[in-house]
């Protein structure tokens, strides 16, 4: 399953799919997977998620989650004075769906050149941002 497939089965799941089949990758490699409950894993049901949640979703740290929220890039909202932060499940939809569709605008607005393998081209860019050179 590549990771867009991955992606989308999230996006299903989130809207309401099977909580107990849900697929995410997990740190051990690519064909590495691990069931997750989506509908929230700590809250099943519930119309909010943790930015926790949010995190274990799209597979970032909490503090990356945080900081999306704070700079609006991912609407959530604060409640109560103690900095308890929720994001609704349909705005982490909505945030997905637009991180989609601003990359198919990418993509198609810079295409690969079909001669270059696709590991050569990163390795192009390792070493022309100053990275190691093989």
């Amino acid at each position: 399953m590549d990771e867009r497939s991955t992606a989308k089965a999230w996006l299903r799941r989130l809207r309401g799919g099977p909580a107990d089949t849900a697929i995410r990758p997990t740190r051990g490699g690519a064909n590495s997977r691990a069931e997750v409950n989506v509908t929230t894993p700590n809250h099943p049901g519930s119309r909010f998620l943790t930015l926790s949640d949010v995190a274990e979703i799209l597979n970032i740290s909490a503090s990356q989650a945080r900081a999306l929220v704070l700079r609006q890039d991912l609407r959530g909202i604060k409640l109560g004075g103690r900095g308890v932060w929720r994001v609704e499940r349909s705005a982490l939809e909505s945030y997905i769906d637009r991180l989609y569709q601003e990359t198919e605008q990418f993509l198609s607005e810079h295409p690969l050149d079909d001669d270059v393998p696709v590991d050569e081209a990163a390795h192009d860019d390792a070493t022309h941002d100053g990275g190691p050179s093989h």
